[in-house]
């Protein structure tokens, strides 16, 4: 699987990751829970993400920052 085919995209109901437009796995709550369905198929996360929620890309390191800070 190319990392390049696959999207990491962030909604209202959380994490879910897309390859080539067909989601991986049902939303996830963490992006630990992301993480361990990219390890699955064998790829890392990609470098950035689609926010949906704000409607633009974000850095995948920008969203693990903005999550700790919440918690």
């Amino acid at each position: 699987m190319k990392t390049t085919d696959l999207t990491l995209s962030i909604t209202e109901n959380g994490y879910s990751l897309i390859y080539q437009g067909l989601p991986l796995c049902n939303d996830k709550q963490t992006l630990g829970e992301i993480d361990l369905v990219a390890k699955m198929y064998k790829c890392d996360l990609p470098l950035v993400a689609w926010n949906g929620i704000t409607g633009n890309f974000v850095t995948t390191s920008t969203i693990s920052t903005e999550n700790e800070a919440k918690q």
